[in-house]
């Protein structure tokens, strides 16, 4: 039975985080939000190439923060918790966990729109200590006790939604940021409200015209499976070939190709035994895509190193 557009999706976002997402935050105001940082830019963690080694805090000793910061935690709620500069992110979620209980396997934060990895240190962000906010995101699949979640209402844009299915493309090309891309043919598109919130309010990097600035549409999968962990490691192959360290924490894979993001994406079943497949599209700065085809891989491989030159600006589900 096909679900309504609605609550297709607040089913595949609880599949991908592990808890029921039961509609908009104003009409459940004392639920977790689910809202637009956790989608800016940790979304794209499903598909990092690397991370750095993680610190084992058992190897360290527990220390004392003089720097007080703020964090935002998933309820909207902002707290303060002492830090030092050169506090690993393991020994910032320890913090947190000894102050305010929330377990160190639930944290994850952003500063200013950048994910914090774990095995980095506070240090290594330039961060402005006196008006630092961490902001916490959703974990992905994360062990979570949160049953029940909440949508921001100021999440979505639905009037930017778009309804793929049912519709062919054969014969018809797409093009943005002057490269080609495929749309999202059989899937229903959700607009994340994303206008105004980059470059000073510029949206030009959004426009369809091939206007100067517009960026190019890219998807990223949202889970791999552990039975596809030998598509990752054909991505870290081709990432080799075109001479990005395996180091690099911040090297982002996406594709043009929609079908090929699917390959990415796990099918989730939800509780009332809806099945589904997620995936995100993207908008990408064409300077700093990396393709594999120019080392001889597949065309529709792309590589991005700096976070900040991807943008996920919808959500797109497919009943299957």
């Amino acid at each position: 039975m096909s679900l309504p557009n609605d609550q297709l999706l607040y089913s595949a976002l609880g599949c991908l985080v592990n808890a029921r997402v039961v509609g908009l935050s104003s009409s459940h105001p004392n639920l977790p939000i689910m809202r637009f940082e956790d989608y800016s830019v940790f979304s794209l963690a499903s598909s990092s190439v690397t991370a750095p080694q993680q610190i084992d805090l058992t190897t360290l000793p527990v220390r004392v923060g003089t720097l007080p910061v703020r964090v935002k935690q998933l309820t909207g709620k902002v707290v303060e918790v002492l830090v030092l500069q050169d506090f690993y992110i393991e020994e910032l979620k320890r913090a947190v966990e000894m102050e305010y209980h929330t377990p160190s396997s639930q944290q994850q934060y952003t500063y200013n729109g950048t994910r914090l990895l774990n095995g980095t240190k506070l240090s290594a962000y330039n961060i402005d200590f006196a008006n630092a906010v961490f902001v916490q995101v959703l974990l992905l699949r994360g062990n979570t006790q949160i049953s029940e979640l909440a949508i921001d209402d100021a999440f979505l844009s639905s009037r930017f939604n778009y309804d793929f299915r049912g519709i062919t493309d054969v014969g018809h090309s797409y093009i943005r940021g002057g490269l080609p891309y495929r749309r999202p043919v059989g899937y229903m598109r959700y607009a994340i409200n994303v206008l105004g919130k980059f470059d000073n309010g510029n949206d030009t990097w959004l426009a369809q015209n091939g206007s100067a600035g517009e960026w190019a549409v890219s998807y990223h999968g949202s889970e791999v499976s552990k039975t596809q962990n030998n598509l990752m490691d054909d991505v870290l192959m081709w990432g080799k070939k075109l001479g990005l360290s395996n180091n690099n924490a911040n090297m982002t894979f996406c594709t043009p190709n929609v079908e090929t993001a699917v390959k990415f994406s796990k099918q989730n079943t939800d509780k009332n035994g809806c099945k589904s497949i997620l995936v995100f599209q993207n908008r990408v700065k064409p300077s700093s895509i990396l393709k594999a085809s120019s080392v001889g891989g597949p065309d529709d491989y792309w590589y991005v190193k700096d976070p900040a030159d991807i943008r996920v600006y919808s959500i797109c589900v497919k009943q299957v």
